[in-house]
């Protein structure tokens, strides 16, 4: 097996002459695409030296040639050491950029797209590839397949999506930071299925942490941030409560949390019924914030603030007790 597979290897690379090499190399890149398939065969044939030859193949003029090789080198991407080696391969983030634009048959123009989403989740890789538009590819794929969320491909674009927004890189991160992108997102946690609903606010939290671009994040929520508060999934309530809490890290954000949200009353109800203390913590720290703005407070007495605090100080431990102390202060 291992002779047979040197040979066809070397095959690859030396049938140019052959005036039947397109019909071979067809046959062999189907043979590898098969093999590959096998998870266990992976390290194997990347042992051997297999990807350059596979990516050289994405450069021919066969539809199909190139459709063995977006498989078979997606069939590599499943075992992590192969898919570390292909940010060694420079160039095939543009052939696969080149083949998604120019494709005329649907079929290598999804594997070159299932292929190119499987790279993000190389973080070297990201930079290059959102200079390459990879982001407006993953951007109008979501749009695309929205409709049938049952669609796998959705999920592909997802998950892609939120592997650039977990990244280590501010400049990458900011990089979503366009209205098409936010304004995707929040649909996606009002109106998604209860999956990409969370999926989706775990992408706004990851760039919620961008402080000075959070008033883009608020501006798109401000008037859902109260129905988010209510939801019936307990992920999507805690979510953005610590969605609110990252947003009190940008002090320009605290007047239209305080005016704009109407939060003001679950805020007080979530202090009176959370046992947890890290809530309860986050609670009063973005409460303490919402009180600094003019009129807030006179609508939290109104709200049975006061009641509140004391109740939440009787099951708090010490360092959150410190924190109601704080916010009672504002109550004279």
């Amino acid at each position: 097996k291992k002779r047979m597979i040197k040979i066809l290897i070397s095959l690859m690379g030396n049938i140019e002459d052959n005036p039947d090499s397109e019909a071979i190399r067809q046959l062999v890149c189907g043979f590898f695409y098969q093999l590959s398939g096998e998870k266990s065969n992976v390290p194997l044939l990347a042992s051997y030296g297999l990807i350059p030859p596979l990516v050289n193949s994405l450069k021919l003029d066969s539809d199909q040639i190139k459709i063995f090789a977006c498989g078979s080198l997606r069939n590599f991407t499943e075992h992590e050491n192969s898919l570390k080696s292909f940010t060694e391969e420079n160039d095939i983030s543009e052939i696969l950029m080149k083949i998604i634009k120019t494709a005329q048959i649907e079929d290598l123009k999804k594997s070159a797209i299932l292929l190119i989403l499987k790279l993000v989740h190389v973080k070297e890789s990201i930079p290059k590839l959102m200079k390459l538009g990879v982001l407006e590819l993953i951007v109008d794929g979501v749009i695309q397949c929205s409709k049938d969320q049952t669609n796998k491909m959705f999920e592909h674009y997802m998950s892609s999506l939120s592997v650039i927004a977990y990244s280590d890189s501010i400049e990458v991160k900011q990089m979503l930071f366009k209205e098409q992108v936010i304004e995707l997102l929040v649909q996606q946690v009002l109106y998604g299925n209860p999956s990409f609903k969370e999926y989706s606010m775990s992408i706004l939290l990851s760039l919620s942490l961008v402080s000075d671009k959070t008033p883009i994040l608020l501006e798109k929520l401000k008037y859902h941030l109260r129905t988010l508060l209510e939801s019936s999934t307990e992920t999507i309530k805690a979510s953005t409560l610590r969605l609110m809490y990252n947003f009190i890290a940008n002090s320009s954000n605290k007047t239209v949390l305080a005016n704009d949200c109407d939060i003001i009353p679950i805020v007080i109800s979530r202090i009176t019924t959370e046992s947890d203390e890290k809530t309860v913590y986050r609670l009063m720290a973005i409460f303490h914030v919402i009180l600094t703005v003019e009129g807030t407070i006179t609508i939290a007495l109104k709200n049975g603030a006061v009641n509140a605090l004391f109740s939440a100080m009787k099951k708090s431990n010490p360092e959150t007790q410190s924190r109601i102390a704080q916010v009672l202060c504002f109550f004279g």
